[in-house]
């Protein structure tokens, strides 16, 4: 079996991992590393790795899954037990439940202090988080407003949309899902609450038709391809999973848990995520602070991390075809030096 092969390998019929040939080529697993999947889901992608690490003879392996969303963490252990138990002295698999952002603490879990091979970060949502309408995602089928990837969480969507003030919830839909509209669509949510509080999908998703029907009809917008309700239901979702966040934590702290060497690989899936990755690793990459006409650097500080790529990787036309969520994903990759 050759590397190229694990591409095909049916892993989910249903939940295909985004950018898998990339993310193989990205993390070719050599024995002896730890490879951490911080955002584990399914567990395709870590699937596929440990598929090249057995046709590639690189044993033993390491591999550590992180995730908050015990449902997929639980689903992804099941799914990949026979792989690693068919292949004790290949293959030794972690899990462990919580925010990538609280790396450290995983490692700390298996008492390894460094990633010695890579990390994988697909970010977002998962196709079996969106395709569970009891899990409020998504605008497509009717359920309730709940959106946490952590189920055990406490704050909901229903918590934010009927309890926040119409400014914080219009900076909230413009700052997380630009939308232009965030200020009507945050007075009209006020308005509503006081008879109706929001607890289902369908009410949000609506409103905000509705709205966008107003506008068109006043010129104010042209009719778009994907649903007016999107970029509202992006900006509550990384609200409720304080997502961006948990981004800016993780990268501050990839310096020091991942060994010189090492790789990193992010799959962003919207333009608020893919700015913080491209601008912190610019940093990481030129983190020189002297005044620009200094003809010497004098503040010393050295680049934690070079990238492998120039330019984020993005999915082919076939890709997308068959996998929808891969049609805004990019794949930045870095090394630690």
């Amino acid at each position: 079996m050759q590397p190229a092969d694990i591409t095909k390998t049916p892993i989910d019929q249903k939940h295909q991992p985004v950018l898998l040939e990339a993310v193989l080529n990205a993390l070719p697993i050599q024995a002896n590393k730890l490879y951490v999947d911080g955002t584990l889901g399914l567990g395709g992608h870590t699937q596929a790795l440990m598929l090249q690490a057995i046709a590639n003879h690189a044993s033993p392996a390491q591999f550590l899954g992180i995730d908050q969303d015990t449902n997929a963490l639980a689903m992804a252990t099941q799914r990949l037990a026979p792989l690693v138990e068919e292949n004790p002295q290949a293959l030794l698999f972690h899990t462990w439940h919580g925010n990538y952002s609280q790396v450290p603490e995983a490692l700390a879990s298996i008492n390894e202090p460094h990633i010695t091979g890579g990390i994988l970060l697909d970010l977002g949502v998962s196709s079996y988080q969106l395709d569970t309408a009891e899990r409020g995602f998504s605008f497509m089928a009717d359920g309730p407003l709940d959106m946490r990837m952590n189920p055990l969480a406490t704050q909901t969507a229903s918590d934010i949309l009927n309890t926040w003030n119409e400014t914080d919830l219009a900076d909230c839909f413009y700052t997380y899902g630009e939308e232009r509209f965030s200020r009507g669509i945050a007075r009209k949510i006020v308005e509503r609450r006081t008879s109706q509080p929001f607890e289902r999908t369908h009410q949000l998703a609506h409103l905000v038709e509705g709205i966008y029907r107003y506008q068109q009809k006043q010129g104010r917008s042209k009719k778009e391809g994907k649903h007016p309700a999107t970029r509202v239901f992006q900006a509550l979702r990384i609200a409720v999973n304080e997502e961006l966040s948990h981004l800016e934590t993780t990268l501050a702290v990839l310096p020091s848990v991942m060994a010189v060497g090492a790789t990193v690989a992010i799959i962003t899936f919207h333009s608020l995520e893919d700015r913080i990755v491209k601008q912190w690793f610019k940093r990481a990459m030129n983190p020189c602070v002297c005044p620009p006409l200094m003809p010497v650097c004098q503040c010393n500080l050295q680049p934690t991390f070079r990238a492998i790529v120039r330019k984020p990787i993005e999915a082919d036309e076939t890709e997308k075809l068959v996998n929808p969520r891969s049609r805004s994903a990019k794949l930045r990759i870095y090394e630690r030096i």
